[in-house]
Formats: C-alpha cells, structure tokens, sequence
C-alpha cells in the first residue's frame, strides 16, 4: 500500500466518531499500527514538534469538551511543554492569541493558526 485512503485516515484519527478521538499522538500511532498495520502506519513518521503540538491539540479538545480536573492538569502541562506558559488562560482566550514566539510556525498570527499549520504539515507528510 502506497497511501492511506481518506476515509481510513479519517476512521483511524476520528475513532469512527464524527471528532478526532485520541488521547496523545503516541495513542494516534498505536491505533494506526493496529488498524493499518505497522508497515503501513503513515504516523510513525511524525516528528517531535508535529507529535508536541498534536498533543497539545489533544489536550485542549479535552479542556473544552470535558472541562476535568484531569483536562486541566493536562491542558497546562501541555501549554507549559509546547508553549513556555505557565498560567494557561481558558482554551478560547489560548488559541485567539497571537503567537509571537520566534519558534512559533505561524508567528504574528493566532495560536491557533500555529496548530493547525502543523497538523496540515504532519498530514503532508505522513500521505
């Protein structure tokens, strides 16, 4: 197999669910070996800022959707790993700021633009 068809890319991130169902890129990975099959696991192949800020989105989505404890402490070691903040503001304050980091890969523009040009470029390269 040369390439991962769409909708079994989608099955594997999404959990047959219609959100993206994963806990860390390190559960994304496991899910495909066992779907995909170790070989053809496209996710491998993720580098350590695409599997960080994977992470990262992970751990808002639970912020938002779960608003736990454990969300929560999971959120700010998220933000304190990938982004240096130590007092993470609520997830809609987090990804509306602008991101001036001069590692950030969307610098001058919103956070959230950083995550979702690094989840486009994860994808680019695991096809």
């Amino acid at each position: 197999m040369s390439a991962i068809p769409s909708g079994l890319a989608a099955y594997v991130v999404r959990g047959g669910r219609r959100f993206f169902d994963f806990k860390s890129a390190q559960e994304l990975v496991h899910t495909a070996d066992r779907l995909l099959g170790k070989p053809c696991n496209p996710f491998v192949a993720l580098s350590q800022q695409e599997r960080e800020y994977i992470d990262c989105l992970a751990a808002i989505r639970n912020m938002v959707v779960h608003r736990s404890n454990a969300a929560t402490i999971s959120y700010k070691r998220q933000l304190k790993q990938v982004y240096r903040i130590v007092a993470g503001p609520d997830p809609d304050e987090f990804l509306n700021a602008i991101d001036n980091r001069q590692t950030s890969p969307e610098k001058g523009k919103s956070r959230i633009y950083s995550i979702a040009k690094v989840i486009k470029e994860a994808i680019k390269n695991s096809s």
